[in-house]
């Protein structure tokens, strides 16, 4: 197939340097010819809709902060290292230090669907055990590795320790939203929310530093809190 050069150069414009690898140059005379085959081949770990790209994004930037620092990783290196274009990190990211809070839109998402479909006879305390329950998915034991990374990282920077304070507030939020939309009395669906919020960081604190399944670490912390709170009486 032979091109024009405005339509080379429209094809440059529009294809990724990745997706150029087919394209040759031929000079004939005093006129340039350009010959694509459509038979180039494509980088896969460079596809701009490559599969898993957020887990590859997680997996280089876990990584890269191991070897290099927080501080000293860009967006930019996160991605080339991923085999990924930077507007893919774009997409699943809007910063970099938002990849160590990967977790929390999850987190919130499962909370709220465990609440809403636990059983209309459940108790306020229930259904933070079954909140607490639901978060297994998110912290299972293959993510161990990169969450103990990521605690490391933010106790290093005093920003992202905000970060993480905020984003456990929101997570506490969760569970207060969930209660009060199955009617339960505002304040008992603040008390209920304060409490499984501390569970659920002092149960991510257990399960980072064993090898317990999270289910087992977060009801041993909810009724030992629950226990706690009874000595108050």
């Amino acid at each position: 197939m032979t091109l024009t050069t405005r339509a080379v150069l429209r094809y440059l414009m529009i294809y990724p340097p990745v997706m150029r690898l087919g394209l040759v140059i031929k000079v004939a005379g005093n006129e340039t010819e350009y010959h694509h085959s459509f038979e180039y081949s494509e980088d896969p770990a460079m596809a701009r809709w490559a599969p898993n790209s957020r887990d590859r994004l997680l997996d280089a930037a876990a990584e890269l902060f191991l070897r290099s620092g927080y501080a000293n990783v860009t967006a930019l290196e996160i991605t080339e290292r991923a085999g990924l274009s930077k507007a893919t990190f774009f997409r699943h990211f809007p910063d970099k230090r938002e990849v160590l809070f990967a977790h929390h839109e999850a987190v919130v998402t499962a909370i709220g669907a465990a609440i809403a479909q636990a059983p209309r006879e459940a108790t306020p305390l229930e259904l933070v055990g079954l909140a607490l329950d639901a978060l297994a998915v998110v912290f299972d034991a293959e993510r161990r590795p990169f969450a103990a990374l990521r605690r490391t990282v933010i106790e290093q920077d005093l920003g992202l320790q905000e970060r993480r304070v905020y984003k456990e507030s929101l997570q506490a939020a969760a569970i207060v939203d969930g209660l009060l939309a199955r009617e339960v009395p505002p304040p008992v669906a603040q008390l209920a929310g304060a409490l499984g919020g501390a569970a659920l960081v002092q149960a991510h604190h257990h399960w980072l530093e064993s090898e317990v399944d999270w289910i087992v670490v977060a009801h041993d912390v909810l009724a030992g809190l629950v226990a706690a709170a009874r000595i108050l009486d």
